[in-house]
């Protein structure tokens, strides 16, 4: 007898049958992948610009919620180190801690005191009078004469030696380029005209805290001065210093607690 076929048999190719329902793959989609793709992205952003860091780690969240642990876990975990670590380069690129070590910026600053200096905010703009900076004295700033020229004595130095020395002061910018500057009774004349400078200590009869003879200063040059007119080595003896001899402006003082906040 001859077998009869079913009709309802469906007919098969390549010797397996196929499912009509369509079956996972296991791979992520892709809006997941470029969640992925963005979520590294921003991991190398906050590197650069370290106050984005909770970019990557929301990011992170949304992949854990979506499944991909795993992946979240390095995007989070990269999400805190890169921003930290690139925090720490940028301080130590931009910024700098001093600590005062002489009496010559009193009141203002007592020795001992200690501060952070920023670095690069003369490359944006130009120094201003009484900001207060970290400078390289000229050589010959520990020698009798110090001025790179002869010149009265009842004028401040006109110019400097000319050679950077590596040694730091911590000083007031009281002098721009092109002005003529006195100095009567430790208080700056400049252009005929005395400065308020109510930060300053008295400067008392030495020599230094009267200089009746005004100079003018070179273009491209600064006249920085101690607060405390009476105790300072400054450009009165050495004279004006280019503006790359400038190290950084003060921005605040950290130490001790009492004194933190901006001088």
């Amino acid at each position: 007898m001859q077998m009869m076929k079913p009709t309802n048999q469906h007919p098969v190719t390549g010797g397996r049958a196929s499912s009509s329902e369509p079956k996972p793959s296991g791979r992520p989609g892709k809006s997941q992948s470029r969640l992925v793709t963005a979520g590294f992205i921003a991991v190398v952003i906050s590197f650069f610009v370290p106050p984005l860091f909770p970019i990557p780690i929301v990011i992170g969240i949304i992949l854990i919620v979506r499944g991909r642990v795993g992946v979240a876990a390095a995007i989070i975990g990269m999400g805190f180190i890169a921003p930290l670590i690139g925090a720490v380069l940028l301080m130590s690129l931009t910024v700098k801690t001093y600590r005062v070590a002489s009496e010559s910026m009193e009141p203002t600053l007592a020795l001992d005191q200690r501060f952070i200096v920023n670095r690069v905010v003369y490359r944006l703009r130009d120094p201003s009078r009484r900001d207060i900076i970290v400078l390289h004295a000229p050589t010959g700033f520990d020698r009798t004469n110090q001025c790179g020229v002869s010149h009265s004595r009842k004028s401040p130095c006109p110019k400097s030696t000319g050679q950077q020395s590596k040694v730091s002061f911590i000083q007031r910018i009281i002098g721009l380029p092109g002005d003529r500057i006195s100095v009567i009774d430790g208080i700056a004349v400049i252009n005929g005209k005395p400065l308020k400078e109510p930060y300053i200590n008295p400067c008392g009869d030495l020599p230094a805290c009267n200089l009746p003879k005004a100079i003018k200063i070179q273009p491209g040059h600064y006249f920085a001065m101690g607060d405390n007119r009476g105790a300072a080595d400054d450009s009165r003896f050495w004279g004006p210093i280019p503006k790359d001899w400038i190290i950084g402006e003060v921005l605040f003082t950290y130490w001790p607690p009492n004194k933190i906040g901006t001088p």
